[in-house]
């Protein structure tokens, strides 16, 4: 009687551990994605820093040759 009880327990224990696997994989694809999302947000605003710095250098270039000419 006591190892049906041991075993019933030890199934309870495979079942809860592989309900918790299945918990953490889901959070692991959740955390994954949005990993991604970031990603791609920080190209995207390392693509809007270099225009926004080429823009600043452009208009630095035109207030030098405007002030040169005065």
């Amino acid at each position: 009687e006591d190892l049906e009880e041991e075993k019933s327990l030890k199934n309870d224990e495979i079942f809860s551990l592989k309900h918790e696997i299945i918990e953490l994989k889901s959070k692991l694809a959740e955390l994954e994605s949005e990993n991604q999302k970031l990603r791609e947000d920080k190209i995207s605003n390392e693509k809007e820093i270099i225009k926004l710095e080429t823009e600043l250098d452009e208009r630095a270039k035109k207030n030098n040759n405007n002030g040169n000419r005065k």
